[in-house]
């Protein structure tokens, strides 16, 4: 089974959702699942504030983690480290491509 994650909060912010994904994500592949999960794009520093190396996790070769440009956005509670995908009309290829490979 294809299976499209949409979210607005992943690895490197950390977060229940983050976490959640992630697990979701790494067993469903292990069961020969075909996961894309579509996140923001978070800078180094990002990476740098959560501790983590600038590099995406590994969750097997099942899933795949496709970015999407994204700006900082300062939510209540935030931790500084959220992001907001600006929606284009175009963002529908990129989808669509991600999820035929």
């Amino acid at each position: 089974m294809k299976i499209a994650i949409f979210s607005d909060n992943f690895y490197p912010e950390l977060s229940g959702v983050s976490d959640s994904i992630i697990a979701s994500a790494t067993e469903l592949g292990k069961f020969g699942h075909h996961i894309v999960i579509f996140a923001p794009k978070y800078s180094e520093r990002d990476f740098k504030m959560s501790n983590l190396p600038f590099r995406e996790p590994d969750l097997g070769g099942n899933v795949l983690v496709r970015r999407f440009y994204s700006i900082p956005f300062r939510g209540a509670g935030s931790t500084g480290q959220s992001r907001i995908v600006i929606p284009t009309g175009l963002r529908w290829l990129f989808i669509k491509k991600s999820i035929r490979t």
